[in-house]
């Protein structure tokens, strides 16, 4: 499925933004609109 492969990978991205700055919800949220928009699905 790919929603499976999805939240894995978002788990993985997740897991090293936050070891790179735990505290930076600004780089998480435009890391995540980045991967969302270059996404086939939309």
């Amino acid at each position: 499925m790919f929603f499976d492969d999805f939240n894995r990978v978002l788990s993985g991205f997740q897991n090293t933004l936050a070891i790179v700055d735990q505290g930076s919800i600004d780089i998480k949220k435009t890391a995540l609109t980045s991967i969302l928009s270059q996404s086939p699905l939309l």
